[in-house]
């Protein structure tokens, strides 16, 4: 904490971006929002795209001031126009609510497809619920599948449950149960609990398996665990009334978009020294 004091209070963008982190996080000293902020205003006004993406994170839940979309916005698209994928899908995301600009569709899609093209899978399963549901486009199933595809290859968890569901449903490709049964088990081990659910269905109803009803109940009873109203009603009724679930299909999805918070790596210790060097 003491050298990258000496260097941030030198004008080091690096050094002051750091005490920003560390102020943010309570690393080396106590948790200290407004101390983050300023510390990451300085290294902002050095052009620093983590600082400004983090002020917009500042400002947009709300740490050590008042959450202030607008202030979010400004921060993040500066940060976006610097080329940082995390502000870019974040910008796409604030574009896509209307929290701090005006709800525009087309916009967030532009923004979204600037951060996938960065690899980010956030945005790329975004990209799969516009065009899934049509959110300024029409609706069109194979590209929504292209990129729910990318992301749940990238191993976003939502990315392969949403998957499976196109697949179970033949949206954007084939009908393949066996697929969707693959998909939904990648998420599943991620701990998602609506592709545990729809395990269950598979199980359940036959699809793409023998039905086995002991595979259903148990992967029911994992999601009912996680907290899946629909699996605790099939649990239930199956402990009233033996096998007889309730007939169910798979749970539908929403088109609800997803954010993320940045985690930065530190950088060592030994890094300030080393200017410390310097300017001695």
């Amino acid at each position: 904490m003491h050298y990258f004091t000496f260097a941030a209070d030198r004008n080091y963008v690096d050094a002051q971006r750091q005490l920003g982190f560390l102020y943010y996080n309570g690393h080396g000293t106590d948790r200290d929002y407004t101390k983050a902020r300023e510390w990451y205003i300085k290294a902002a006004n050095q052009n620093d795209i983590i600082a400004n993406y983090y002020l917009g994170t500042i400002y947009y839940e709300g740490r050590g001031v008042e959450a202030n979309y607008k202030m979010a916005f400004q921060y993040y698209q500066t940060a976006a126009n610097q080329g940082d994928a995390d502000a870019q899908r974040q910008l796409g995301f604030l574009c896509y609510n209307g929290h701090g600009t005006d709800q525009d569709w087309t916009k967030a899609r532009e923004w979204y497809i600037k951060a996938a093209n960065q690899n980010d899978s956030i945005a790329n399963y975004n990209l799969g619920n516009i065009y899934y549901y049509g959110r300024g486009v029409e609706i069109n199933y194979k590209m929504a599948f292209q990129y729910y595809q990318t992301a749940a290859n990238q191993g976003d968890a939502d990315a392969q449950r949403k998957l499976g569901f196109l697949y179970e449903n033949g949206h954007g490709t084939d009908q393949d149960w066996t697929k969707a049964r693959e998909w939904y088990t990648k998420a599943a081990n991620q701990n998602d609990s609506i592709a545990n659910y729809n395990l269950g269905n598979i199980y359940y109803y036959g699809r793409g398996v023998e039905v086995n009803y002991k595979m259903a109940f148990q992967y029911y009873e994992i999601a009912a665990n996680q907290g899946d109203a629909d699996a605790q009603v099939q649990l239930g009724s199956s402990m009233r009334m033996g096998t007889e679930l309730i007939k169910i299909g798979p749970k539908r999805e929403n088109g609800t978009p997803k954010q993320r918070t940045k985690m930065i790596v530190s950088p060592t210790t030994t890094w300030v020294i080393s200017i410390i060097m310097v300017e001695c």
